[in-house]
């Protein structure tokens, strides 16, 4: 059934990437338990892969004709609330820490 939301799978580069909904809390405390993880292992250094598109419009909606698509999904001002609710509950509380954000 394609009205089945099992079915959708979410993906702006590679299909073998897909997208998280930061906009879940249990999706943005997950990655925190990811991070603490490695944490706990020694690691002090974390990369995250364009992490200025996280921020993706709930809605998903199509750009208007002419608009620029990314616009609809980059750079949102939630990135800077989910970055920092995750720097607070990880990598921010540890003074070494070192963290590198890339961005499309």
């Amino acid at each position: 059934d394609a009205g089945d939301p099992r079915l959708y799978y979410l993906h702006l580069y590679d299909v073998t990437q897909a997208d998280l909904n930061w906009h879940n809390p249990r999706v943005r405390e997950e990655v925190a338990n990811v991070v603490r993880f490695w944490q706990s292992k020694g690691v002090q250094g974390f990369r995250f892969d364009v992490i200025n598109v996280i921020g993706k419009s709930e809605d998903l909606p199509s750009a208007a004709h002419g608009q620029e698509d990314k616009a609809l999904y980059t750079d949102t001002p939630i990135v800077e609330t989910y970055i920092k609710e995750l720097a607070a509950n990880t990598f921010g509380r540890e003074p070494k820490a070192v963290t590198v954000g890339e961005m499309s």
